[in-house]
């Protein structure tokens, strides 16, 4: 039987954007006073998938002149 080898991650390495313990804690309280920004749908799930990882090695959204050179 043929071994089979997960795909490496592109970039090298998968980023993990999620805060646990204590700094999820301080986030969040951060957050608090922090001005707030209303997302659409599309924008939640793009948020939700540079968290998670899914976007890896994308670490944040684009900035304008990143986003006009895409």
């Amino acid at each position: 039987m043929a071994t089979q080898e997960a795909i490496g991650a592109h970039g090298g390495a998968l980023v993990d954007r999620e805060l646990v313990g204590a700094a999820a804690d301080e986030a969040r309280a951060i957050a608090q006073s922090a001005p707030r920004v209303t997302l659409s749908e599309v924008g939640q799930a793009d948020l939700e998938m540079i968290a998670t990882g899914a976007y890896s090695p994308l670490t944040g959204f684009l900035g304008r002149a990143d986003y006009e050179r895409v």
